[in-house]
């Protein structure tokens, strides 16, 4: 909860020294232990990349993508969003992550809304700051995924459709993506979601 409030408070929470405990927590066999690890994961990167090259240097990685194919709904859903989060404000983190972009895919079709929602996020984040990962977001055919979400998501999962456009915002700025997009009929497909969601500024937008 203070790193979800402010990122002042990294430096002192850093001063605690907990990413070994943290990643013994993400190993442990407790679903409530692991996802509130992953959500505090995710709030330590809400705010600035202040903490990405000690996730990095840490060895925690491995265990948070592990996080992805949980049984436990709580735990892919801030799995997802601690990988998004780690992805969003530079490309350091990319790398490990490539290894996760398949199962990210297949979770834009998990029961829970909100991990569909935030592993689209973390999928538009994975082109965000770099073009390193683009042969393998097409390659698992990402683009496609994305659009597909948010064609297919009702008018009471909005906020879901709204992370997949964004991310796929993201997408369109990269050319070979792009390229990809625009063999899958793209641009009529988004005018198509233009008319339906035609009194929702936000998603038209």
């Amino acid at each position: 909860s203070l790193c979800r409030k402010s990122g002042e408070v990294y430096p002192t929470i850093n001063q605690l020294k907990i990413f070994p405990d943290l990643k013994k927590l993400l190993e442990c066999n407790d679903s409530a232990f692991k996802s509130r690890v992953c959500n505090l994961l995710g709030n330590m990167c809400r705010h600035n990349e202040f903490f990405y090259e000690q996730i990095k240097s840490s060895g925690i990685v491995p265990t948070l993508l592990k996080c992805c194919y949980d049984n436990d709904k709580a735990t892919r859903k801030f799995a997802c969003f601690a990988i998004g989060n780690a992805a969003f404000l530079n490309n350091s983190l990319y790398e490990s992550f490539r290894p996760i972009i398949p199962r990210m895919v297949e979770l834009l079709k998990d029961s829970e809304d909100n991990t569909r929602a935030n592993s689209a996020g973390a999928l538009g984040n994975f082109v965000r700051c770099g073009d390193q990962l683009t042969d393998d977001l097409i390659k698992y055919k990402a683009h496609e995924a994305l659009l597909q979400l948010a064609e297919t998501q009702d008018s009471q999962q909005i906020q879901v459709i709204r992370v997949a456009l964004f991310a796929l915002g993201n997408f369109c700025n990269n050319p070979k993506i792009k390229i990809e997009l625009e063999k899958i009929k793209f641009r009529s497909r988004i005018e198509a979601l233009r008319s339906k969601y035609a009194n929702d500024k936000q998603l038209l937008e």
